[in-house]
């Protein structure tokens, strides 16, 4: 948690955009996936830190990127 937390606040520190993906959301997620207390601490982190919580495809769209 807190790696993602300090992604979370260096992305915001540079008015960047940060993706944040996992395959599964389960309590024994594979290795590729994560517990839902996991994702709902790193959701949590960006809100509080104001970010805006998008897609990709809406992410892309903000940016001009797609239509």
């Amino acid at each position: 948690r807190q790696g993602v937390t300090h992604l979370i606040t260096e992305t915001v520190r540079r008015n960047g955009w940060l993706v944040l993906f996992t395959h599964d959301v389960s309590p024994d997620p594979t290795w590729i996936g994560c517990t839902p207390e996991f994702l709902d601490a790193a959701v949590k982190a960006a809100v509080g830190r104001g970010c805006e919580i998008v897609t990709v495809r809406d992410g892309l769209r903000r940016v001009g990127a797609t239509s």
